[in-house]
């Protein structure tokens, strides 16, 4: 009869072990994406480089103290990175409470009971009566034999969830120091902008006055006059809408540094510190794109549902469970702590999932379409970055070109602003043509302001598109 039994065990085993699904193959990661740095060869700006990749403060190449005092308090106090540094300590706790399962656990069962029992109950000559049962157990071992590897791949996936939340904090950290500097330079060339346009208007003024002076000594037309006073209301309308757009990166700035509307930022740029060409390798292959904390984050993603997959398969296995425990029982407190009250016992326990209403199946399939779905957001991902990247490539060629030319036809205003001047101090012309010079000069000016703010952006996105930026600058 024993043997009997021992072979129905075994074969209810079997059977239940057989019943585990294969592992489906899974769609492919995507390989061999990168393209040749053409853009290198064609300016200055873009030049190809082996230099080595670093994600640690690389804006320090744009030596502004300033600025690495602001970026180092955004990392400190923005509420978004504080909440994305607190997904991380919840992933690392998760991951210490899936690594408690590879330890054996130890528990204390300290219990006494006031009970009546019923006169029909099977309780033998305890029937009808009322006792005090005590019991102290002091040690009670389990320890679940991980036969299957389902603790095991447990452990894997909260390691590899763990790191993709570390990678994720790593791309915000990136994406808000991009943004504080995007928005403290753009902060300072507003305020340039200010007093630029502000002469613009004082210029426009003196010039809408001599004008005015010389329509009522009948020397000058209604229509000149009229003109310059509609284009004093334009510099004024757009002395306005600067002073505005400043006001509004002040509070956004704030906001980056986890602070107020009311905080002052003291901000200061020197454009002679501002990095004139970016070095970048000459091939842009996926050794580059991987350096990407969002990337990363993809693929401990994938490697995060692999482990999970692979646990839902073991959950089809038996469950395997040791267990003993040593301590007192007794009827009666009087007799608790006596040697003929003390027990122990001990063995394995088995547990077979032989019928589940599709829960083991359910979750088998639902953990293969998560590791489908990370496969191709990593897919996607690549090829998204990979376009990020060759994007702003072509942009830091673009934006450099027109700074140069934005330079020369500073160059050119200023040569003209002498010419003019030459000319009113000779007595050749009236003042009416140094004035327009020097606002063609200061309106040249502007437009240079906002191409430089255009090459830092643009900088900007193209080291954080490639994950942090290179360290081998030259200013």
């Amino acid at each position: 009869m024993k043997f009997h039994v021992r072979v129905a065990t075994v074969m209810v085993v079997f059977l239940q072990t057989a019943c585990a699904p294969a592992l489906p193959k899974g769609p492919s990661l995507i390989q061999g994406i990168g393209f040749q740095n053409a853009h290198g060869n064609a300016n200055a700006a873009v030049q190809p480089h082996q230099a080595d990749l670093s994600t640690n403060r690389w804006w320090h190449v744009f030596r502004d103290p300033n600025l690495n005092r602001l970026v180092a308090m955004a990392l400190k106090n923005n509420p978004g990175l504080a909440e994305a540094s607190a997904r991380m300590r919840l992933a690392q706790a998760e991951l210490l409470r899936a690594n408690a399962a590879e330890w054996p656990h130890f528990d204390s069962i300290n219990q006494v009971t006031r009970a009546h029992l019923s006169d029909n109950g099977n309780h033998a000559i305890y029937n009808g009566t009322t006792s005090t049962v005590g019991e102290i157990v002091p040690l009670l071992v389990s320890y679940h034999l991980d036969v299957f590897g389902e603790d095991r791949e447990n452990i894997a996936a909260a390691r590899a969830g763990a790191e993709a939340v570390h990678a994720e904090y790593r791309q915000s950290a990136l994406m808000l120091s991009a943004a504080v500097i995007k928005t403290y330079f753009a902060l300072a060339i507003a305020q340039q902008l200010v007093d630029i346009q502000g002469g613009i208007v004082k210029l426009s003024k003196s010039a809408g006055g001599i004008q005015a002076a010389d329509y009522r000594a009948g020397i000058q037309s209604a229509v000149a006059m009229l003109t310059t006073r509609v284009e004093i209301q334009n510099a004024e309308s757009t002395l306005a809408a600067i002073r505005q757009k400043e006001a509004a990166l002040g509070f956004a700035l704030a906001t980056l540094l986890g602070k107020g509307p009311a905080y002052r930022i003291p901000v200061t740029m020197d454009a002679r510190k501002i990095p004139v060409n970016f070095k970048v390798p000459g091939d842009i292959d996926m050794d580059i794109i991987a350096q990407r904390p969002d990337i990363q984050a993809a693929l401990w993603n994938i490697r995060h549902a692999v482990h999970v997959e692979k646990s839902a398969r073991a959950a089809f296995y038996p469950n395997i469970n040791l267990r003993a425990l040593v301590g007192f029982n007794s009827v009666g407190i009087s007799n608790l702590l006596k040697a003929s009250s003390f027990l122990y016992a001990f063995g394995p326990a088995v547990s077979l999932p032989i019928f589940e209403g599709g829960a083991l199946e359910g979750r088998f399939k639902a953990s293969a379409s998560a590791y489908d779905m990370a496969v191709f957001y990593y897919n996607k991902s690549v090829l998204a970055a990979v376009s990020q990247v060759a994007t702003d490539l072509a942009a830091l060629e673009h934006s450099k070109e027109q700074l140069n030319e934005d330079a020369n036809v500073v160059q050119q205003s200023a040569a003209l602003v002498d010419v003019a001047a030459s000319q009113f101090n000779s007595g050749i012309a009236d003042k009416i043509p140094l004035i327009q010079a020097k606002i063609q000069f200061n309106i040249a000016i502007k437009t240079h302001l906002e191409e430089t703010l255009n090459w830092i952006s643009t900088v900007t996105d193209a080291a954080t598109a490639l994950g942090g930026g290179f360290q081998r600058w030259s200013a």
